[in-house]
This record gives C-alpha cells, sequence and structure tokens, in this order.
C-alpha cells in the first residue's frame, strides 16, 4: 500500500485516487479546526489502515500559481477529501515558511466531506521559477504528506496618468481646496499593490494604497489646500508598487496668487434687541489689493444663537465691495459677544466682533377679560384689545387663532401712525409664516371664509408690533358662523416663545368668553352675485339673469317676513335694474321660501345713448366711510332682528347722455381708459342693500355693519352716534316703530362730468358713478 518513503520521512502514496481540480482556484467548505467531542478526540488520534489512507483524496499535487507579481498576495486552495468512516484531523506545516501562510491552517474533517486549505503565496523578490514544498499531517503525527508549490515571480509594472500636476482656483470653485484627478493603470495580466508617500501636509492622496486589478485602472484624487509656509505648495509624491523595481512619481505645484480684503467697520454693536426676533444689519466689505479676492466668512458655531450671512462666500474684483447682510436672532437673554471672521485665498484673514444685548420685551394686556356674550350667526362682535411695551425695543408678539376660525383681527386705520411704524403693526401670515397684506382669490380674507359641513373655516396667524413705550389698540371680532361656544385663554405670546414659556413679558393670558346664536330666520347666502354680465346696445330684448337665495324659519311658531325697498348706489338713470320676489310672506317652522333676483339689463337703454362698461372689484362699507356717504332720515330705525342680503353685480355703468362733446362720444378708448381710472373717495357697495325683518317684537343683532336713511325724514344723525354704531343698550332705550323699515343708501349728489371734469347737479349726466 505505501509505495515509498521520502528522504525526509513523510510518504506519498501512489494508488489513492487522482484528484480533479487541478487549478485549486476553487474556494471549498471549511469545518472548525479542532475536535471537540470525545469520538471527534478518538478518532482523530486513531493510526489509519493503510485501506484507509488510500481513501483519502488530496491535491492538487502541485499548487501551481502561474505568475504572480513581487510582494503580491495570491491565494489557491488544498483539497482534502474524507472517504472513510470516521472523522480525521488535516493540519499543514506552514509555521516556518515565510512564503506561504495558510488559512485555516487545520481542520477536522467529517466522513463524506472534503475541506478546502486556503493557501495564500507572496514572494518578495523576483524570480523565474518558485518552488517550495508543504507538508501536512493527517491525525497528529501518526501520518506525514506533502505536495509542492511552484510559481512564476515577475517584476510589478503601473502606470500613473500625469507626472506633474499645476493646482488652480477657478471662478466657480468656492471649497478651500482644490481636486485633481489621477489614474493608476495595471496592463498587467495579475494583481499589483500600491502606496502613495505624500510629504507635505498641503497634499493629500485619496486612497493612500491600494490594490489594481489586472488591466484596469483605479482613480486616485489629489487634493490641495493652500499653505502660508514657504514652499508649502510645492511637493513631490511618490508611488510606490509592491515588488516593482523602480518609483513613479507627481510633481505637484499650487498656484494662489494673494488677494486682500477687509471690513469697512471692525465692530458691530446691535444694542438691544428683542429675544426670538431676528435682526438685519449690513456690513461693508471691501477688496483692497491688486486682484481678485475670492472670501469666505466663518459663522460661529453651538452657541445660545444664531447667525447667518448672505452671501457667506464670493469674488470681489480689484478695487470693489460687497454689502454682507448679517441676521442675528437670539435664542436666550443676556449680552452676548462674537467674531466673524472673513478668510481670503492667498491672504490673511479678518475679524469682526458683533456686540449685542438680548432682552426680553416687557408687554402687558390692559383687558381683564374679552367676553363677546352672545352673537348670531352671519352677524359680527368686536372688542378693543390695549397692549402696552413698557421696554425701550420694538416688541413682536404672535396671536395664533389657527383654531379658532370665527375670530379675527382688524386693525383701524387710524390706531397707528407712520411716525412709529414703518409698515402695519398687524400683518396676517400665511403658510411658512410668509405675510399675507391682501385678501386674496381663494377666499383667505376672514371677512368671506365660510364654514363647510357644518365645521368653522380654519383661522390665521397674526404678527402683532407695538412701539418702544407706546400702545397699540386692535380689534377682536366675533364672527360666528356654526352653533358654539367658546372659553379659552388668548393664544398671544412673544415671538420666537411658545405658550408655555416663562418670560417677563407682562401678563398676556386673558380669556375669551363667546357664543354664537342661531337666528331665526336663515338665509342660505347674504349675497346674491350675478357676476359678470355684458350690457349691449341692442334691439334684441334680453332674458333677465336671475340667481336664487332661500330662506327658512328658525322659530318656534309661525313667522313673517317682508323685504324693505332696495336701494341703489347707482345713478337715477339705471335705478329699477335688480327685482326681487317674493317680497313679503309668512313661514312655519322649518319651512323654506325660495327668493329670486332678476338682474334686467333691458331696463339700462332707457333715454340714454352709447354705453361703455367696465369691471372694479366690489368696495365695503365700514364705519369710518358711513359718515361720508350715507345720510341718516329723523325716523328711528325699526328694532327687527335684520338679516342683509346685499343684490350686486359686476357690471358698472359708464353712460354718454345724447349731446355730449364730440371728442368723448367718437373716442371710445378714451372713455374706457377714463373710466378705469381710480376715484377719490371712500369705496361703495354695488347694487342693493335689502333689510329683511320681521314685523313683531325681536332682538336686535349685536353688530350690525350697514347704515340706512329713512327716505321721509330729514333729521340727520352724525356718524359716530348711527344707531347701528351705538352700543346694544343705548339702541335698545328708544321706542321701537312696529311699521316696516324704507331705507336706502343714498349716493352723492354730484356727479363729475367725463368731458370736463367738472361736478354737476341732479341727475348724471356723462360720466362714472361718483365714488366707488
Amino acid at each position: 500500500d505505501v509505495a515509498e518513503v521520502g528522504k525526509s520521512g513523510f510518504v506519498k502514496p501512489s494508488n489513492r485516487p487522482a484528484y480533479q481540480l487541478e487549478d485549486g482556484s476553487l474556494a471549498l467548505r471549511t469545518y472548525k479546526e479542532r475536535p471537540e467531542n470525545s469520538t471527534e478526540l478518538r478518532d482523530c488520534k486513531a493510526v489509519l489502515h493503510p485501506m484507509d489512507i488510500t481513501k483519502l483524496i488530496c491535491g492538487p499535487p502541485i499548487l501551481d500559481f502561474g505568475k504572480i507579481c513581487a510582494m503580491a498576495n495570491m491565494t489557491k486552495y488544498f483539497a482534502v477529501t474524507n472517504n472513510t468512516k470516521r472523522c480525521v484531523h488535516v493540519k499543514m506545516n506552514v509555521d516556518n515558511l515565510h512564503e506561504v501562510t495558510a488559512s485555516p491552517a487545520e481542520q477536522v474533517i467529517p466522513p463524506g466531506g472534503t475541506a478546502g486549505m486556503g493557501i495564500t503565496l507572496c514572494v518578495p523578490r523576483v524570480q523565474s521559477h518558485f518552488t517550495q514544498l508543504v507538508t501536512y499531517n493527517v491525525n497528529g503525527e501518526s501520518h506525514l504528506f506533502a505536495f509542492d508549490i511552484q510559481a512564476e515571480v515577475v517584476p510589478v509594472n503601473l502606470e500613473l496618468s500625469k507626472d506633474s500636476i499645476v493646482f488652480k482656483f477657478n471662478a466657480e470653485n468656492w471649497d478651500p481646496f482644490v481636486r485633481e484627478l489621477v489614474y493608476v493603470t495595471n496592463s498587467n495580466t495579475y494583481p499589483a499593490e500600491f502606496e502613495f508617500e505624500v510629504p507635505t501636509p498641503a497634499f493629500n492622496v485619496k486612497p493612500m494604497k491600494g490594490s489594481v486589478d489586472a488591466k484596469s485602472a483605479q482613480e486616485v484624487a489629489i487634493d490641495w489646500e493652500p499653505s502660508k509656509l514657504p514652499g508649502g505648495n510645492e511637493c513631490t509624491i511618490v508611488l510606490k508598487v509592491a515588488g516593482a523595481t523602480f518609483d513613479r512619481s507627481i510633481k505637484c505645484v499650487g498656484e494662489n496668487p494673494e488677494g486682500k480684503a477687509s471690513w469697512k467697520d471692525r465692530t458691530v454693536d446691535l444694542k438691544e434687541v428683542s429675544v426670538g426676533v431676528p435682526v438685519s444689519r449690513f456690513l461693508t466689505l471691501k477688496n483692497t489689493g491688486a486682484t481678485d479676492a475670492f472670501f469666505q466668512i466663518e459663522l460661529p458655531k453651538d452657541q445660545p444663537y444664531t447667525i447667518s450671512v448672505e452671501p457667506q462666500y464670493g469674488r470681489l474684483t480689484a478695487g470693489a465691495a460687497a454689502e454682507i447682510e448679517m441676521m442675528f436672532e437670539a435664542g436666550e437673554a443676556g449680552a452676548y459677544q462674537c467674531d466673524l471672521m472673513c478668510h481670503v485665498r492667498g491672504g490673511k484673514s479678518t475679524p469682526l466682533t458683533v456686540k449685542v444685548e438680548a432682552i426680553v420685551p416687557s408687554v402687558s394686556c390692559a383687558v381683564d377679560e374679552l367676553n363677546f356674550d352672545k352673537v348670531y350667526l352671519g352677524a359680527s362682535r368686536a372688542l378693543a384689545v390695549k397692549l402696552l411695551n413698557s421696554s425701550g425695543i420694538m416688541a413682536e408678539l404672535d396671536l395664533n387663532l389657527r383654531l379658532y376660525g370665527a375670530f379675527s383681527v382688524d386693525l383701524p386705520k387710524e390706531n397707528w401712525s407712520t411716525e412709529d411704524y414703518d409698515d402695519t403693526p398687524v400683518v396676517r401670515l400665511g403658510p411658512g409664516g410668509t405675510p399675507v397684506r391682501t385678501p386674496d382669490l381663494r377666499g383667505n380674507d376672514p371677512r368671506t371664509r365660510t364654514a363647510r359641513d357644518g365645521k368653522e373655516p380654519e383661522g390665521d396667524l397674526y404678527r402683532l408690533s407695538v412701539a418702544p413705550k407706546k400702545a397699540l389698540v386692535f380689534n377682536l371680532v366675533f364672527r360666528p358662523q356654526v352653533m358654539e361656544s367658546y372659553a379659552f385663554e388668548l393664544p398671544l405670546v412673544l415671538t420666537g416663545y411658545t405658550s408655555g414659556a416663562e418670560v417677563a413679558a407682562g401678563d398676556l393670558t386673558k380669556v375669551v368668553l363667546a357664543e354664537s346664536l342661531r337666528p331665526k330666520l336663515l338665509v342660505s347666502s347674504s349675497e346674491l352675485n350675478f357676476n359678470s354680465r355684458i350690457c349691449m346696445n341692442e334691439r334684441v330684448k334680453k332674458i333677465p339673469y336671475t340667481v336664487e337665495a332661500d330662506f327658512t324659519s328658525n322659530d318656534s311658531g309661525p313667522l313673517e317676513w317682508c323685504l324693505g325697498k332696495p336701494t341703489s348706489m347707482q345713478p337715477a338713470g339705471v335705478k329699477g335694474i335688480f327685482t326681487v320676489h317674493p317680497k313679503e310672506g309668512t313661514l312655519m317652522p322649518g319651512e323654506k321660501v325660495t327668493l329670486k333676483a332678476t338682474f334686467n339689463t333691458n331696463d339700462l337703454k332707457t333715454g340714454f345713448g352709447e354705453m361703455l362698461y367696465f369691471l372694479r372689484e366690489p368696495g365695503l362699507l365700514t364705519s369710518q366711510t358711513v359718515g361720508q356717504m350715507v345720510k341718516v332720515g329723523r325716523t328711528r330705525l325699526q328694532h327687527g332682528q335684520q338679516i342683509l342680503v346685499k343684490v350686486m353685480s359686476d357690471l358698472q355703468i359708464l353712460v354718454k347722455r345724447k349731446g355730449a362733446s364730440a371728442r368723448a362720444g367718437n373716442s371710445r378708448g378714451g372713455m374706457l381708459q377714463r373710466a378705469s381710472t381710480p376715484v377719490d373717495g371712500p369705496r361703495q357697495p354695488r347694487g342693493s342693500l335689502m333689510p329683511c325683518y320681521r314685523q313683531t317684537d325681536c332682538t336686535d343683532p349685536p353688530s350690525s355693519r350697514y347704515a340706512y336713511s329713512d327716505a321721509l325724514g330729514s333729521k340727520r344723525y352724525p356718524s359716530e352716534i348711527h344707531p347701528f354704531f351705538e352700543p346694544a343698550q343705548a339702541r335698545h332705550q328708544r321706542p321701537m316703530s312696529a311699521r316696516p323699515m324704507s331705507a336706502r343708501l343714498e349716493s352723492s349728489n354730484s356727479v363729475r362730468s367725463i368731458d370736463s371734469g367738472r361736478p354737476t347737479s341732479g341727475r348724471p349726466t356723462s360720466g362714472r358713478p361718483t365714488s366707488g
């Protein structure tokens, strides 16, 4: 069974089955290195019978590595198959071999298993024919076997894509370094390992070491960051290759022209600022050199305040200056001082010192409680809120009414002055804190939003500013649209603070109480809007336009209702274009009647020649403008439950009476241009306002905002004591009248002629409506 015994004492069986995988490149399964239980210990110490030795298949007998690079690691596998009925223990004897390592060096192979022993070869020198004998034991010292390793060790040859690099900053590079790419190419059929040596800290190579596969290339990045040391911007980077006969190198040179820039002021004192409110200041940075200066501003980090600049980096031409906007916001009260470092490429860094004292403004609310009492749906009531700022800086507060859509903020113009504020002190904020200064077309105006599906609309967030040592008075308006009772603390806090923050800001915690009441007569819409309608001077009679609204009784018994006489803000010649039916009736509980309003453009043709029109946004009657445009009769208003229905259209009529000047008659475009010119004076609503009320005793709405004049009376009330603007207690002290009220809004008697611009009296001639 044993063919021969070698001179070294190991056995080479000649009648074992030949190993089939001669290349040894296949990674086989590995097993545990040492026996663990008693059976494995007994089997791994047993001496094998010669017949069992023939059942061990080991190979390949010669492990050929082919061509390898000097100092390069290459691994192949030596396989051992155990066809016996017991476990065997195989161990490689490579401890004394400098060029060969094994991983794992020993394994316990179960019956029928095949183990792969990883053999790694690394030869330090070039050799045309390298051979090495490797021995291994089976079951300890009982059996010793061997196999041969052979390889051809060749020198390594790696090529660099560049042998010299000049580093320069371009105009688009704002990084503090310049990066160049180099490719390391391996044209051999075997892998090669490399490593770079960089003698100067201004240069950096990524990666510093690695390996390149056969017939491939490796990308290497070389970074240069300017150095102020003499000679620090030049160096030679050396590429060392394992097993190569010589090294390769790259000559690197960095060019950085000297730049000069300085701050106009070395110190900026922001004095006192409010905590949580950003403060802006413009800084001047000037180029004092003869070449372009590239600058970058370094900001302080990890501080109880935030500071930013815009722009933070840039380029200044020779002699140029830049305005740098600095934003400072303190998160805590205290005195702060920090430096803004301006770094210039190739030049010196210049600091700018910022000083600031952050304080918490002392703001208090001069009301004890905001009690709106009971307000009917569709009506509104306003309560004045007075804020006092006793500190010496501007105070900004946030009033978050987003959870309370029935409440809004109104600021009368006479309550603030441009002497104290650069802009309006009350601003409605949209998404992301963007100011919304005018109502948009999507209904974001608090006066026009309506409830949907029985839920009140979302409210708004308001930003309020109070001047130093001043008071600000605004109106908190309650406009209920759903049946609800309210009792909450006014969500008014200093900007930058949450509602639970403990700050020395005075007493801002006030309770808001309000309750909505359902009226006895419900109206589906308070505005009958015909939108834009075109009126043409044709002989064909047109069908009137129609808009409907529903009146529903919400009373417990029969409800009698009637409409007052419609009043119009149009000139006398165009009255009667709106008609409404029915005008009166009786509704049982829950009963509904449809109110139909018609808009007849045919009635506009009587007594007029050519007619032109233009569109304009609707105006609004307010308590400030009613005294200028409304005459109040001596008859006192009926104290009934008022429901106001506004009938309107975007159609604005510009009439030219027959016999007017030829210039106006022949210039259609000129009339349109003049007609679209805004008219000075208060804005008025278009169309008709009709008061609808019950003829029996009932309560008056808490806050109606329309004024009426009776056609029979001549006594006039001043606007400030008009019954609809008096307190509710004063209104109810006057005697009540049982007959219906006929009210109208009257326009001014003065109409400006479109031809001469002179005011005329009586019925209108040519021209547009006087106001609005």
